[in-house]
């Protein structure tokens, strides 16, 4: 009963049932258009982080970062490496569901802000998953759809993902640098068996998320190995975050199936500029994954699109589901006022959308 109150008060689910209620009036759904394997996806990997968190990994792990690390400043610096560099390889949305609750375990005894690190964060997971075909959903997608080589998609991500870094970094700046509590090591047990137990799990989830082996296998993993370290652990699954991903797919798949919206991507698909501009507008409304399944058809300017769906997810909260599973992932963390939030995010989003869209512009010119 606890978990049905707490996953049906949830205000962005609300909001997103609305909204794919609403979008009823342009279109109708498709089971096909529901991205399942996400949802799958999400749901194996809330349970492995959740299992580490009841076994106190995130513990030891941050009383091992904050043990010679002098302050706070460079603590962010470096669990803003680890998003940028694992979100190449593990995805986007591992590396934000992973280092979030590790962020909350490492400046709790500070007086640090969450919010400015937790959308830092969520900015280095987005921009360090360009590199790789496997580091995001549109990546992946348009890679296969436009039979990209490696190595010609690494010559279209390099240039923006060093830029990306640049521009990152130097936000860390705005961090003021407080002293962290030395933590002694040694103080937080581990129950080795267990703890082997979900890092075994772990590793069979990210490889049916990197689709080596079926998704369905890393799902019942996951479930085992849950019941086996503890029930309880089910109960601090996110269920209205799934929920909230399914509405928002609903909804998307409603407008998409808008003519005015078809009629539109057929008349700009020859012209690159258009298609840039147009895929980060679009995605900053059904979100840069769909805009990219969307627009793929009806266009050859891959760079483009690769350019204008993966800065595009900057911007508004829905521009990216990466944005919508930070800011859960924030309120599940941080018992704070969600304004803050979403001022600070919002405002560094734009400016960064601004500086990538502009750099992105004149990397097309180039191209």
């Amino acid at each position: 009963m606890k978990i049905l109150k707490k996953t049906f008060t949830d205000k962005l689910l609300l909001i997103s049932l609305a909204v794919a209620v609403i979008t009823l009036i342009v279109g109708r759904p498709r089971n096909s258009d529901i991205d399942w394997r996400t949802i799958g996806s999400l749901f194996a990997l809330m349970i492995m982080v959740q299992s580490f968190q009841f076994l106190g990994v995130f513990q030891f792990i941050a009383d091992n970062l904050t043990y010679k690390i002098v302050n706070t400043r460079l603590l962010i610096q470096i669990l803003i490496l680890i998003a940028f560099f694992s979100s190449m390889i593990l995805t986007n949305d591992v590396a934000i569901i992973t280092l979030i609750p590790l962020l909350k375990i490492s400046i709790k005894q500070t007086k640090v802000a969450p919010e400015l690190p937790v959308i830092l964060l969520c900015l280095a997971a987005n921009l360090g998953s360009i590199l790789l075909p496997i580091g995001n959903p549109q990546n992946l997608f348009l890679f296969v759809h436009y039979n990209l080589s490696f190595i010609n998609f690494l010559k279209m991500a390099l240039p923006i993902c060093l830029l990306s870094f640049i521009l990152l970094e130097s936000l860390t700046y705005l961090i003021k640098p407080q002293p962290l509590v030395q933590q002694k090591l040694g103080l937080n047990k581990l129950n080795s068996k267990k703890v082997w137990i979900a890092g075994i799990s772990s590793l069979i989830v990210l490889l049916s998320i990197l689709k080596l082996i079926p998704l369905t296998i890393g799902i019942l993993i996951a479930i085992i190995s849950a019941l086996i370290i503890s029930p309880q652990i089910f109960g601090n699954v996110d269920y209205s975050l799934l929920l909230t991903f399914i509405c928002f797919f609903v909804a998307v798949s409603n407008i998409s199936h808008a003519d005015i919206l078809v009629n539109s991507l057929k008349s700009i698909g020859n012209n690159a500029i258009e298609v840039y501009f147009s895929s980060i507008g679009l995605s900053q409304f059904l979100s840069n994954v769909p805009t990219a399944i969307l627009f793929a058809p009806f266009t050859k300017k891959s760079y483009a699109l690769f350019l204008g769906t993966n800065i595009g997810g900057l911007g508004t909260l829905v521009a990216s589901l990466a944005n919508l599973l930070a800011y859960k992932q924030y309120k599940l963390n941080f018992k704070r006022q969600n304004k803050h939030y979403l001022i600070k995010f919002t405002g560094l989003n734009v400016l960064m959308l601004l500086i990538l869209g502009f750099l992105g512009c004149l990397l097309i010119i180039l191209y």
